[in-house]
């Protein structure tokens, strides 16, 4: 990880230096994750990965709340009396509205009553920018702490194909921070998929203009048979980088 977090900012650099328009200010991008497993587990909820350091800035974070009409006025009193009083409500229907509204928030949650029912009526265009909602539980107390929980993790869904990507970061922080998030989620996430790091084919990190670069890779050769005078011996052999 020492090694790749320096090589992905290298790997920036020579993406701006390429651009055919010189940039003003250098675009904050996402620093992913991607997860490759030897098999698919059964489809779950996101998993909630605490991170030391938040992928979004000390300010303010927009935020979208998808909840039932009928208990919308209920929420909105909860999270004012919790010092949340910028809150606005507004439907969007049609495919433009609906792009808008992607890129209008940062963050995007669902009660987890109707979470399931969401994504036919959200679109494509949410799971391109994976921006998928995150299930929270209105019912319970102390909905703002809730929201503040999700504001510092990131989320792995499972059950979607062998390959997982997972937002660990921002270019936006050192080098050091970017580490120990890396880190922290990798420790995370051998303790809640099935089989741990047996289960794990390969790791890489990469931005959304970059190349994926390798930190960890297990190939497994198949046994082999190795003939001598008094018998045959079957060894496996695996390579772990």
């Amino acid at each position: 990880v020492r090694l790749a977090v320096p090589a992905l900012f290298k790997l920036l650099q020579l993406d701006e230096g390429k651009a055919k328009k010189p940039k003003l200010f250098t675009e904050d991008q996402k620093i992913w994750l991607n997860l490759i497993l030897k098999k698919v587990p059964n489809p779950s909820k996101p998993i909630q990965i605490a991170l030391p350091h938040s992928l979004h800035s000390t300010g303010s974070i927009e935020i979208c709340l998808f909840c039932k009409d009928n208990e919308k006025e209920a929420i909105k009193k909860r999270l004012e009396k919790d010092g949340i009083t910028e809150i606005v409500k507004k439907k969007y229907r049609g495919y433009e509205a609906k792009r808008r509204l992607c890129q209008m928030y940062d963050l995007f949650l669902a009660d987890d009553r109707i979470y399931h029912l969401l994504p036919p009526y959200l679109g494509k265009k949410f799971f391109e920018k994976k921006k998928y909602p995150i299930p929270v539980s209105v019912t319970k107390k102390k909905l703002a702490a809730q929201i503040n929980s999700i504001c510092s993790s990131t989320y792995l869904s499972l059950g979607k194909g062998k390959c997982n990507a997972i937002p660990v970061a921002t270019t936006s922080l050192d080098s050091e921070k970017i580490i120990e998030n890396i880190a922290s989620t990798v420790s995370s996430i051998t303790t809640k998929i099935p089989r741990g790091w047996n289960n794990i084919q390969a790791l890489y990190i990469k931005t959304t203009s970059t190349v994926a670069l390798p930190i960890y890779n297990s190939i497994t050769y198949e046994s082999t048979k190795i003939s001598s005078d008094e018998t045959a011996k079957t060894i496996k052999m695996s390579i772990s980088d």
